[in-house]
């Protein structure tokens, strides 16, 4: 099988979760009832776990039309439910049904991580500083979680800082995209739990005489800052 990375977009993803699914479907379907007879028709109290695992057959959705959400719900059963009877039972692949119901679990936690993602993505790279006309928007501010097994590093941050400040320009002047990094640093450097970013206007780039900006007159040139000293 292959690995989940292994995997472009998160829609081949779903679709190997979904060949997965139908494996255990099939499998239950076809001749899930008998094999349970056959198994457990000396047993006073079958009959009460037959009547589950039919209710639950009965709710299973065909393959084509399965959710990830029931994907994940039929995976559960079969490790540690209603279908756990026929862990070890095998498909017509030759793999056990618990390796299917564990291959569902692992691909769609893959997409998940993928969609996540794409949606911080879509979100860092519509975080705005300045307009068009380079005057400093109105305050924004976005937090991005840490992802599974992540842990907050200076790296993380500067990875997604150069990505939030993409439209201001690269300098360490006031207003410029080095400066707003390290100045967002020193506000959120004690949070540990993400990735907190302010845009120029929360970071209290002030507006001075004729009600330009610092940044504006940067950008345009009517001001040099030759250094800039970060207080503690």
């Amino acid at each position: 099988m292959r690995d989940s990375a292994d995997f472009r977009d998160p829609e081949s993803l779903i679709e190997e979760a979904r060949f997965a699914y139908s494996e255990i479907y099939y499998w239950h379907t076809a001749q899930g009832k008998r094999r349970f007879d056959e198994r457990f028709k000396e047993r006073e109290e079958s009959q009460a776990w037959r009547t589950k695992y039919t209710a639950l057959l009965a709710e299973l959705s065909k393959p084509k039309k399965a959710s990830p959400k029931d994907m994940l719900h039929v995976a559960r059963e079969v490790l540690s439910g209603r279908m756990e009877w026929a862990y070890n039972e095998k498909s017509e692949q030759g793999v056990t049904l618990s390796n299917w119901a564990r291959r569902i679990e692992e691909l769609l936690r893959e997409h998940a991580k993928r969609v996540e993602r794409e949606q911080v993505s879509e979100r860092l790279h519509s975080f705005r500083s300045l307009a068009e006309d380079g005057t400093v928007v109105d305050g924004l501010r976005i937090e991005i979680p840490l992802q599974a097994n992540e842990s907050w590093s200076v790296e993380g941050y500067l990875g997604y800082a150069n990505v939030v400040y993409h439209d201001v320009p690269e300098t360490d002047n006031i207003g410029g995209r080095i400066f707003l990094i390290q100045t967002n640093l020193e506000h959120t450097r004690d949070s540990k739990t993400g990735y907190t970013f302010h845009n120029a206007s929360l970071l209290h780039v002030e507006t001075i005489i004729g009600e330009h900006n610092l940044a504006e007159l940067v950008r345009h040139g009517d001001l040099f800052v030759e250094s800039v000293i970060l207080g503690e």
